[in-house]
Order: C-alpha cells, then sequence, then structure tokens
C-alpha cells in the first residue's frame, strides 16, 4: 500500500481579544469584526465555521509547506493592519492558544492522498471505508451515508486487510500522525489548556473526518484513475498560529507522517506514557518521547522533501522558545509572522 500525497491544507483558528482594566482579556466575537454573514463567513479565506465567536483562517491547500505558511502569514498581516485601521478596535489583538475563556481553539489539518491499494479502491467504489468496522460513506459527497448493494467477498477482504494495517482504514491514519504529533502537542502547548481542549475534542473524541470530493487534475485523473482518494480533516492539533516556527513544525510533521506512511505502521507501538494524561503539566517527558519516535524514523531512513529540511532547526528553537511562544492568553507574535521571510530555519526551503 503506497500513500501519495496530494495536498497538505488546515484551517486554524483564533480569537480577536480585547484587554481592558487590569489586564482582563474579553473575547470580541468574530462576526462583529469579520462579517455576521453565516454564507459569506464560511466560504472566506478570513472567516468563522459555524460557532461565531472564533475565527479562523483557510489558507489554500499546497504540496509545499512553506507555500502554504506564506499565505497564512499574508492573511495574519491582513488581518491586523484591518484592526489598526478601525478606532473600534483598538486594544484588539489576535490570541491563539488551545483554550480561552470558554472557547477551544483548534488547529485542523487537511490531508489528501491518493492510494495504491487495490482492496482499498474496491471499497470505496462500494462507498465503504473502514474505521473500527466497515462503515458505508458516499465518496462524492462528504461522508454522507448512503444505501447500496455490496459485494460481501470483496468488502471482507478490504475489512481484514483494513484490520491487520495492509489497506487503508482511518484508526491506522490517527495512529500514524499520533505518533509524532500527539507527543508534539503535549509537548509545545500550555499544558492545562491544552488538555482542557483534548478532553473535549481531538483525542478520541471527533479525531478525525472525511471530507469533499475526489478532484480533477488538469481535466481528468491522468495516472491516478485506478487509485483510491482520500481527503481527510485531522482534528486533534490544538491552534498552533502563535508563531511560525511552531506551525512549520506542525505542518511539516504531518507531511512527514504521510510521506512515511509504511514505515511509521511497521514501527514499534509504545503506548503514550500514563503521565502525558497527568493534569500536572509533563511537557518535558513528552518532549523525550516525541524525540524517541522521530529519532526513530529517522534512524530508519525516512523521506524527507526539501519544505522539511528545517525541520530539525525548528525543533530546536522550539525547544528554546516554546514557553515565551505559547504562552497561556498571549497574543500571536504578529511580527514574527510578518517577518517569515526572514527566519533563519526557513532558508533551507526557499
Amino acid at each position: 500500500m503506497k500513500l501519495r500525497l496530494y495536498r497538505i491544507g488546515s484551517d486554524p483558528e483564533f480569537a480577536f481579544v480585547r484587554t481592558q482594566g487590569q489586564q482582563r482579556q474579553v473575547i470580541v466575537p468574530a462576526d462583529q469584526v469579520l462579517t455576521a454573514n453565516r454564507e459569506v463567513g464560511l466560504a472566506a479565506f478570513i472567516g468563522t465555521d459555524g460557532h461565531q465567536a472564533l475565527g479562523e483562517y483557510r489558507p489554500r491547500p499546497a504540496h509545499n509547506v512553506w507555500a502554504h505558511i506564506v499565505d497564512l502569514a499574508i492573511a495574519i498581516d491582513a488581518t491586523t493592519k484591518y484592526l489598526s485601521e478601525k478606532k473600534k478596535f483598538t486594544g484588539v489583538s489576535l490570541v491563539a492558544t488551545p483554550y480561552l475563556h470558554g472557547e477551544t481553539l483548534g488547529g485542523h489539518i487537511h490531508l489528501s492522498f491518493f492510494i495504491d491499494d487495490p482492496a482499498s479502491k474496491a471499497a470505496q467504489a462500494l462507498g465503504y471505508i473502514y474505521t473500527n468496522q466497515l462503515t458505508t460513506y458516499d465518496p462524492t459527497n462528504a461522508g454522507r451515508v448512503i444505501e447500496i448493494p455490496h459485494d460481501v467477498k470483496t468488502l471482507q477482504t478490504y475489512a481484514r486487510r483494513a484490520y491487520y494495517e495492509e489497506s487503508f482504514g482511518t484508526l491506522t491514519l490517527v495512529r500514524v500522525l499520533h505518533s509524532l504529533l500527539l507527543p508534539f502537542e503535549c509537548w509545545v502547548q500550555p499544558w492545562t489548556e491544552r488538555l482542557i481542549r483534548n478532553q473535549r475534542y481531538g483525542v478520541g473524541r471527533d479525531t478525525i473526518r472525511m471530507m469533499h470530493t475526489r478532484p480533477t487534475i488538469n481535466g481528468s485523473y491522468r495516472n491516478y484513475e485506478d487509485l483510491a482518494y482520500y481527503h481527510m480533516e485531522y482534528r486533534m492539533p490544538s491552534t498552533w498560529l502563535s508563531h511560525p516556527t511552531i506551525t512549520y513544525a506542525y505542518l511539516a510533521l504531518a507531511k512527514l507522517c504521510i510521506l512515511n506512511y509504511e514505515t511509521l505502521i511497521s514501527m514499534s507501538r509504545d503506548p503514550l506514557p500514563a503521565d502525558l494524561l497527568s493534569p500536572a503539566p509533563q511537557n518535558h517527558l513528552a518532549r523525550e518521547y516525541f524525540y524517541k519516535n522521530y529519532e526513530q524514523l529517522i534512524r530508519n531512513g525516512a523521506r524527507v522533501t526539501k519544505d522539511l529540511h528545517a525541520l530539525p532547526s525548528a525543533l530546536e528553537q522550539a525547544s528554546l522558545h516554546r514557553e515565551r511562544w505559547m504562552k497561556p492568553n498571549a497574543a500571536i507574535d504578529v511580527v514574527a509572522w510578518r517577518n517569515t521571510y526572514d527566519l533563519p530555519f526557513l532558508s533551507t526551503t526557499k
């Protein structure tokens, strides 16, 4: 089974926050800043997604992580300029933290890919995917459940293969992504806020969703007619907009996981340390667990594309500056985002 990454995307959330008096912070509902029109808010590059208190960015999907980050930098710069030009938004800043005044903020990552596996393709053609069991869905309409005749033998073969991780299944995808991104999440995010959010959704609850239709590539599928295609939204990560280095690390790790899907499946399956679920902060332990998995993958000959070459440096910077960049309730580092082109760790990706 071979996965071929098509594009990586995201829809990270943030809050508009006004500081009043003794550093008291209040959320300014996003629909009061952006738009109260739900249809426009859902479609806009900078908008809202159902819950009108929070804003979210929707940069264009890209194969290259750097290109995706540049789109985010443009969006953050445009938002802050807009705030500075409106008197009524004086004192309003952008905040990205996992939990803020009753609101949970996600950093959902979208991954679309083709899979060279006849069993997955056959099951998809019948409208089935393996989660923890065979599940019916409409592969042309964002996960809508459908009723169709089914070829029992074909589906039994696919389900057996998916159970043993020889064909595609969502639980396997989650395990692969969790191997690096879950300990990274526990390491870099503010512990208490991250724990509240992850307990509400993202870890064991609404972790992954199926999305959208199969793309048309230049009017045809070219070599991809015989391949299964999936677009998944990975919903575990908390928002990662506080600093572009953290953003790069999240997106680069997600791409690294997809590029090395088979290798990560075959790697040892040490359970997540129980202490990572502790109410008491265990960021250092999470960092150790992350590096154990990351270094094992690198030793196993990981495939690394040019836009991922800066990942070791970005991880080093995260070790040095995480506590400053990821303070609870701290504003997004707009200056760093505006200087994205000048970040030393990204020089190898240009």
